[in-house]
């Protein structure tokens, strides 16, 4: 939309943060708006006063709600660089705060604008933030934006490879180890009684198998460590052995 238009219809107070883009000359712009900024102090601070009960009464914000919107636009702004990669990395420098539209002058008034509203949710209140960026310098790396990246870029795959390794690493397995068993009728088993011997498959000085989430993985000999009962690994079995096995969970 052209951003004249647009400021006509923007309520106030807003803390209009102007943003510079070096790399494609240009800006943009991220607003908070005064339902959400209301809304984030009362949910930090607490108080009785609903947020949208103060919309269009006053034309600046306080110190205080002026403080909270820095934060919250310096967070934005670090997760919207951060967002570019997948597509085109920009660096995004803060310039100043306005309150007042008309003082903005890095967009002109007769200029096209993309305009995107965020609905902001927390608990049970809710506001919007919008990003008002120029249409005119994104035409230098409009091939950069007609796809759709869902997360091959280069300059990360090393923190990214190191942060599934750390996942991976981390996530906790079922170990499990069988020392035998056997197959009973439900007749036999009502003739079982205190002191009753129930032979198992397994030999007592053959391998045992390690199961891992429920698949044969390793294969190993009991013994005792410090009063414990343990299982030493003796042999890794082979994705094929692993994958013959599957049917005897």
């Amino acid at each position: 939309m052209i951003f004249g238009d647009y400021l006509q219809n923007l309520i106030l107070p807003a803390s209009v943060n102007i943003v510079s883009m070096p790399q494609l000359k240009g800006s943009l712009l991220y607003i908070v708006s005064s339902k959400l900024t209301y809304a984030l102090v009362d949910a930090y601070y607490g108080g009785t006063e609903r947020p949208f009960a103060k919309i269009g009464t006053r034309d600046e914000f306080t110190s205080i709600e002026n403080n909270m919107i820095k934060k919250v636009s310096q967070i934005a702004i670090k997760d919207l660089a951060d967002a570019w990669k997948l597509n085109y990395p920009i660096s995004f420098k803060y310039e100043r705060t306005e309150t007042n539209p008309h003082f903005i002058g890095t967009v002109h008034p007769s200029e096209l604008v993309a305009v995107l509203s965020i609905d902001v949710e927390f608990e049970t209140l809710s506001g919007p933030c919008i990003i008002v960026l120029q249409l005119d310098p994104l035409e230098k790396i409009q091939e950069h934006l007609g796809f759709n990246v869902v997360g091959d870029f280069n300059m990360d795959k090393k923190e990214w490879r190191s942060h599934w390794i750390n996942e991976l690493m981390t996530t906790e397995m079922l170990v499990q180890v069988e020392l035998g068993a056997t197959t009973k009728t439900l007749q036999e088993i009502e003739y079982f009684e205190a002191g009753s011997v129930i032979p198992l498959t397994q030999d007592t000085v053959a391998p045992l198998t390690v199961y891992v989430q429920g698949l044969p993985r390793m294969q190993g000999m009991m013994g005792n460590v410090r009063g414990n009962l343990a299982v030493r690994m003796t042999e890794t079995l082979k994705p094929k052995d692993s994958q013959e096995g599957e049917g005897n969970d």
